[in-house]
């Protein structure tokens, strides 16, 4: 009867504790600002799109932001020098 129990409340912590570690996890790769930054650098994101970390870092903000709220579409924007405002997504 012991074992039983035992394997019952170990299946039950094992079903109840993968929602939350996945949560977790989501929750961390989304809204951490070192999984942008490291991308970034691995793979030249700067060069490649021309456009500066610092902008790269507020875009990632305005990610992090639409995943926070209930917009339901996202809408980032970014201004290069010397040119008008202009949306990365449509």
């Amino acid at each position: 009867m012991y074992k039983k129990t035992s394997l019952f409340i170990k299946i039950l912590t094992y079903i109840l504790w993968v929602p939350v570690i996945l949560s977790i996890s989501f929750e961390i790769i989304t809204f951490s600002d070192w999984v942008y930054e490291y991308n970034w650098e691995r793979n030249n994101i700067s060069n490649e799109s021309n456009i500066f970390k610092d902008q790269l870092n507020e875009v990632s903000d305005q990610i992090k932001d639409y995943f926070k709220n209930d917009k339901e579409k996202i809408e980032i924007s970014l201004q290069q020098p010397g040119m008008q405002i202009f949306t990365l997504f449509n």
